[in-house]
Order: C-alpha cells, then structure tokens, then sequence
C-alpha cells in the first residue's frame, strides 16, 4: 500500500519578515524567489509530496520563523489567488512616521534611504504583487494613526492618465488630442489634459506613447486618488445655520470658528477624502448653496516659510532638506530670523519637513505654489 504523502500549507505572514521568509527556503528545496513568492501570495502550497516526519520537520523549522503554516493532505488543493494587490499609504500626521518607517523598512528588508525615498511620493506604494489576505495583513500590522493604508489590485482598479504643460503649445495639444487626452477645461489654452476611467493596459500604453515623444504623462490608480475639500464660495442665501450644523457634523469643526471661517474663503474644509467621498461631500454642500472645490493631494505642491530660525539649526536644516527632497537646495539667507525654501515640495515632503523643523523650536507654514494636475 502506498504511503500517505502531505503538504506545507503557509496561511500569512505572521511576524515574519522578508529576511526571514526568504532564510525559509532552505527548509523547503526551492529558491529564496520563489519562497518569498509564494508566501507573500498565501494561501499557498509551499513543499508537497511529504512524508508525515518530512512535513512536521519542516513546519517546526517555519514555525521559528514566525510563519503560520499547517500540514495537509497531498490532494489538497488551493484555487489561484489574485496576486495583484498593492498597497500605499498616504501620512497625514508625521507623530509616527519614523517608527513606521522603520518597522515596514524591517519587513520589507530596505534601507533607511530606500524607505525615505518611498515615503516622500504621493502616494508611497510599499509592497506589491502579493494576494488580498497578505494586503489586508500587511494593513493590520503596520496600521499607525495619522497613516492611511490603502490596498488596491491592479487587475480591476481604473485609472487616469494625466498630463500637464509648463506653458500652453498647440504642437503639444495635437499630440494629447492622438494619444485619447482630453482638455481639463474648456478654457482655449487649457494646461491640464487627462484621460479617465481606463484599464491599467490602456493607461500604460498612453504612458509608453508619451514617454516616447518626451511628453508629461503620469498615471493614476483610482484607488490612490485623495482630495482635500475646499469651501469655496456661499450664496446669498444659504442657511448658514443649517450649513454650521453641516460643518459639525460632517467635518468635526467647532461651531466657534465658523463666523471666522466664513470670513476667509476659500478654507480647506476636511482633508485627503476619497474620490467617491469627496463627490459625495460636494453634493451635499451644492444642496446648501454653497460651492466647494476637491484640490488633488498628488497635484499640490508647497514652499514653506520658517520663522524663529538660529545661525546653528542651518547646517541640520540643509541636511533634511536634502534627504526629503532627494536633492540639494539651495537655502536663502535668513533676514531676521526667516526665510522662504522654495521647494515645489509634494504633500508629504512639505509635511515631514515641518515635522521635523518644528521638534527644534521652529516655526513653519505651508505655503501654496501651484497645482499640476487636475481637481474636480
């Protein structure tokens, strides 16, 4: 009679990480490729046709590396899983980004610079090609406050092609109009062009095209677009009443300082709201009467201006800049105390840089240079 034979069956992640996923591999007679593969896509089958000594060796051995994981029958079957899901992050509050930074750069086996680098884009995507159960652990285990995780699958997200001119040309608009771009507006030197609603083949194909003429392209994944709201305009007639209750309600602003916050239109209202939430929201203001506008995160760029500055915090000021902004600049001479960096920083870069000024007693404000892409 023939022996039973079973298999490793790896359900998660654990507390594992890369390192130690990958030293897994000696257990199992497979490549350290292929191990961290299969384990970042779980469920999955990691060694099969085992004899019972075989498979409880081998559990025990993944077991010390923190990897959940079971013996089966040999005629267990696992269906495929998506192994399409990613996941980003967008920081709000940087009270937590170094102990985050460090704990996903430990999983991930990166560098502190590798992980700086990821962190500083709009969004930062951290870890990809991995299944859905591996996404939603990832989320669980590195979920911090002030720091949003989004997980996402390139096989049915949607996604925009984006373009932008430094100044209006009709050579470059002919090439938008063959690559499928529409105008942003109906204004006749419109900058801003954008194709929606398209599979990640078609928006990477309108990329590789441009790309090939040395045109702006960038593409954006639905799932990753984040808006902050801002009320712009109230009519004459609105219930300012019923819109203050509004304001509580839906953004937690004290009715205190509305008086004061509908004296200095145009204010951000509520910050990095989901495409579907941020039309939602600017609905429920139109029924009010009132006129608001979701300005794109990935689009808004900022200078900032410090104040309180001392001859000795320059060299550490140069120093971060440097490493936020992945590249030299050029700092101002302080008049007083205060300067501007003109930074054309994204939100996170112009975040983290105060952040980190404001722990040496220094003031700082963001200040607004322009948007590069689209809001709607």
């Amino acid at each position: 009679m023939q022996a039973q034979s079973y298999q490793i069956q790896v359900n998660g992640i654990g507390a594992a990480n890369i390192l130690t996923i990958s030293q897994a591999h000696s257990s199992l007679g497979i490549t350290k490729r292929e191990c961290v593969e299969r384990i970042l896509t779980s469920p999955s089958i990691l060694k099969s046709d085992l004899k019972l000594e075989q498979a409880k060796r081998i559990q025990q051995a993944l077991t010390q590396f923190q990897l959940p994981c079971e013996i089966v029958d040999n005629q267990t079957k696992i269906p495929p899983t998506d192994q399409s899901f990613e996941v980003a992050c967008y920081i709000q509050d940087f009270t937590h980004v170094t102990e985050f930074a460090a704990e996903v750069a430990a999983f991930l086996g990166q560098t502190s610079e590798e992980m700086i680098a990821s962190l500083t884009q709009i969004p930062a995507v951290l870890i990809g090609r991995i299944s859905k159960q591996i996404a939603q652990e990832f989320i669980e285990r590195f979920r911090k406050p002030g720091i949003e995780l989004i997980a996402s699958t390139t096989n049915s997200a949607r996604y925009s092609a984006i373009a932008f001119m430094p100044s209006f040309s009709d050579s470059i608009k002919s090439h938008y109009l063959r690559l499928g771009l529409a105008p942003q507006t109906n204004a006749p030197h419109c900058t801003q062009w954008f194709a929606n609603d398209l599979a990640l083949n078609q928006a990477e194909s309108i990329w590789q095209k441009a790309s090939e003429l040395h045109l702006p392209v960038s593409i954006q994944n639905h799932d990753y677009l984040r808006f902050d709201l801002s009320l712009t305009k109230l009519a004459e007639d609105a219930e300012q009443a019923t819109l203050s209750d509004w304001l509580l309600d839906r953004c937690e602003i004290p009715k205190q300082v509305h008086p004061t916050l509908f004296k200095r239109l145009p204010i951000i209202i509520q910050k990095c709201l989901s495409l579907e939430s941020s039309k939602a929201m600017m609905a429920e203001l139109q029924q009010l009467n009132c006129d608001a506008e979701a300005i794109a995160i990935q689009s808004s760029r900022f200078d900032i201006e410090l104040n309180q500055l001392q001859p000795s915090h320059m060299s550490a000021l140069g120093n971060l800049l440097k490493t936020i902004m992945r590249r030299v600049i050029a700092i101002p001479e302080a008049k007083a105390g205060q300067l501007t960096l003109n930074l054309s920083a994204n939100q996170h870069q112009a975040l983290w840089v105060i952040h980190e000024v404001q722990k040496s007693g220094i003031k700082a404000r963001l200040i607004k240079t322009t948007d590069v892409g689209a809001t709607h």
